[in-house]
């Protein structure tokens, strides 16, 4: 019974991955870890992760989130957002490949995509640069992120340890920016820490360790991953100072 629920939640990538330990006692090839002496692992390896197509992705690599589909409801929800607020600089860590992003239209805003991936970094610049799209390598869990009026960073904190979650916020705390729009999950009552051999959670920003106040706004994703049970997927915007 329990195996049989957990089929239905874990998206595929997932599911393969857990196989793979099960077949052969190690990571299987498309995902690699940094595991810590305590068994807690900080992060993904990303690198590894996007040049090996970890996640499985069909449309993009990074993952089956970033699909044309899936970001329907906020592709659509962002530039008005960034609209009624003022948003001039909008930076985005982790862009990613820029699958689903390059098709919003944010006007005038400045945009800025920082990922850990070099080579994702010098893709994007190739193709997307210009004088109002710039990428550059930005770690959020070190700093220092530039300057913007807001942050997104969707579908990343997921992938981090409760230490490195907590320190990305710092860095987001510290940047100087005023908003905030991130993933949350709202529906779920408490959080787990990541250990070896995880590759993501469901996280609700509200709830211990990272007890953020209730945002000033929800945008429901519409998720259809894991049959429907990511229903409760959102990006909450926060202003930082809060």
């Amino acid at each position: 019974m329990i195996k049989r629920f957990i089929r239905t939640i874990l998206p595929s990538p997932v599911l393969a991955y857990l196989r793979g330990i099960r077949a052969s006692g190690a990571v299987p090839s498309g995902i690699s870890q940094k595991t810590h002496p305590d068994g807690k692992r900080a992060s993904l390896d990303f690198d590894g992760i996007y040049q090996r197509n970890g996640f499985e992705g069909t449309e993009s690599r990074s993952g089956g989130g970033s699909t044309l589909e899936q970001t329907r409801v906020i592709s659509r929800e962002i530039p008005l957002l960034l609209k009624e607020l003022g948003v001039k600089h909008f930076l985005d860590v982790p862009c990613g490949d820029l699958n689903w992003m390059r098709y919003v239209e944010l006007g005038d805003v400045k945009y800025t995509g920082g990922d850990i991936v070099q080579t994702i970094v010098d893709k994007n610049t190739a193709e997307y640069g210009d004088e109002k799209r710039s990428f550059q390598r930005i770690n959020i869990i070190t700093g220092p992120l530039p300057v913007a009026d807001m942050i997104f960073c969707r579908d990343c904190l997921v992938h981090l340890s409760f230490a490195d979650g907590l320190s990305a916020l710092e860095q987001f705390r510290n940047s100087g920016a005023k908003w905030l729009l991130t993933t949350t999950f709202t529906d779920r009552a408490s959080n787990s820490d990541l250990y070896e051999g995880d590759i993501w959670r469901p996280l609700n920003l509200e709830k211990a360790p990272y007890n953020l106040p209730k945002a000033e706004r929800y945008i429901n994703e519409a998720c259809t991953e894991g049959g429907g049970l990511f229903g409760d997927k959102c990006l909450a915007l926060w202003r930082i100072d809060s």
